[in-house]
This record gives C-alpha cells, structure tokens and sequence, in this order.
C-alpha cells in the first residue's frame, strides 16, 4: 500500500507548479486546496487529522490526550487557554479560524511534535513557540506573518516548515541552522532573495519557493547536495550562474513561469539527464 501511494505522490509532484495557486492568478498553474493538500502528506510527520474534535471531550482526560484538533465550523478568534491543561500534547491542529496571535502557553506544550495553525490570521511567531525543541512539523501557511524572528534556529529537531502564503519579503539566514531540516515551503509571499546562508543546508530534500519576487537563486546553491526537489516557478529570475549539474540528487527541477530563456532550460535537461526539468 505505502508503495501505491508513494507512486501516485510522485505522479502529483511531476506536476511540479501546477500545484500552486496565487490570488486567482493562474499563469498556467492551477491545483485545488485537497491536492496541495494530499502532497503535503508525503513530507516527514506532516499532520494527519485526529478523531479527538472537541476541548470539552480531551479535557475529560487531559494528561491521556496526545493530539487535537479543533473543528473550524465553529471559529474561534483566541486559543483556548485549557490546551495548556494538555501536558502530555504532541499534535495540534487549529486550522480555518479568525485567529491572530499565538499564546505564550502554546511554548510551554514541551512534548509538542507536530503544531499546524493554517488559515489563520497570525502576523508574529512569538519567541515562546521556538522553546518547543521537540517540534518536527510546523506548518502555519495561510496566514499573515510578516517576518520570521532569527530565533527559529532554536526549533533543532524541525524537519518541515511550511509557511507559504504569507506576508514575507525576507527570510532569516539562521533557518540554515536547522540541521534537521528536510522540507521547505515559502511559497506565496513576497520574499525577494534567498538568504546565502542558505547554502549551508545539511539534509534539505526539498524547497518550494513558487510566486515570490525572486530574481535569481545564489550560486553556492549547488552546494546543497542533499536537495531532491527545487521547485522555484512563478518568480521574476532571469539569470543563474549555479551549476545544477553538481547536484547529483536532484529529481526535479521547475523553473516554470520566470524570466529564463528556452536554450538555457534545454541546456539544463541535457546536463541533468537524472532530473526532470520544467
């Protein structure tokens, strides 16, 4: 079964930008939010639903509860502060709802492992949340963050951080530190350059960086061997002096939807003949 699905999530992912979507702008790129959706669940420990619907019901046996989610048909404009009774927490997912600011006492969850707050309103991570050193997914796409402090490095065990669809126009280099960090989504703002210390990623499989304003991806990039998927389509690069050919692990590449002339794409399918181009 796990290789059916395997198969089918790489069927998806040939698609490349075809699974992203920008205020009703198209390009050429289409996908629906099940689809985005379906391909996020190939990534490490990215956030499965639970059955456990209801605060009233966990708080029944609040040091047995280890996941939550928190139904969006009723909108909630706060965290309830009884999550922090649920000490034993390691997965939360409050998604779809009018909330602005995380508490501080999300921070205190230390057992954490998996926080998806999607389809929020957030504008600022606070420095509490970069406590939980056992978080692995975060995911808080869809939302309104303008800036992303320079103590994330802190969340040392984070594999996936999605947070695409934001308010970004830059991005903190010490995300680099997370050596544990496999996937990377910041798609959706308005980031205008990829940070240098960039470069110096150790396990980084994947980075999705579609419609950004970004006009080129720094040269030292090929020196991120452990890369798979670099998915940068619909942003304004129109030129790249990297060499994409040092990258011996690279399954795709799309550059779809940029300013990149057809004979230095054809140039790149002929020296990356284990990659597939777009």
């Amino acid at each position: 079964m796990h290789k059916t699905i395997n198969i089918i999530i790489l069927l998806i992912l040939l698609q490349g930008c075809n699974l992203m979507k920008k205020n009703g702008k198209d390009q050429g790129l289409k996908t629906t939010d099940e689809e985005i959706e379906f391909v996020d669940l190939h990534l490490p420990l990215s956030y499965i639903p639970t059955n456990v619907n209801s605060l009233e019901d966990a708080l029944e046996n609040p040091e047995n509860i280890e996941e939550l989610t928190l139904s969006y048909k009723e909108k909630l404009n706060d965290i309830p502060p009884e999550i922090s009774k649920l000490k034993n927490l390691k997965r939360l997912n409050i998604v779809g709802h009018n909330i602005d600011e995380i508490p501080d006492f999300i921070g205190d969850l230390e057992r954490l492992e998996i926080l998806v707050l999607s389809h929020n309103k957030i504008k600022v991570i606070p420095k509490s949340i970069f406590k939980l050193t056992n978080l692995k997914t975060f995911k808080i796409s869809n939302n309104e963050l303008y800036v992303i402090d320079d103590d994330v490095k802190n969340l040392t065990n984070l594999v996936y951080f999605n947070i695409s669809g934001n308010k970004l126009t830059a991005l903190p280099g010490t995300l680099a530190d997370l050596s544990n960090l496999q996937a990377l989504d910041i798609g959706l703002n308005s980031i205008k350059e990829i940070p240098e210390q960039f470069c110096y990623f150790k396990n980084l499989k994947r980075i999705r960086a579609c419609y950004n304003n970004l006009t080129t991806i720094p040269e030292c990039f090929s020196k991120i061997t452990s890369l798979e998927e670099v998915i940068f389509c619909a942003n304004l690069i129109d030129t790249i002096k990297m060499d994409f050919s040092e990258m011996k692990n690279l399954k795709i590449l799309d550059l779809r939807s940029n300013k990149l002339n057809e004979e230095f794409l054809n140039g790149l399918e002929e020296k990356m003949p284990h990659c597939i181009v777009r």
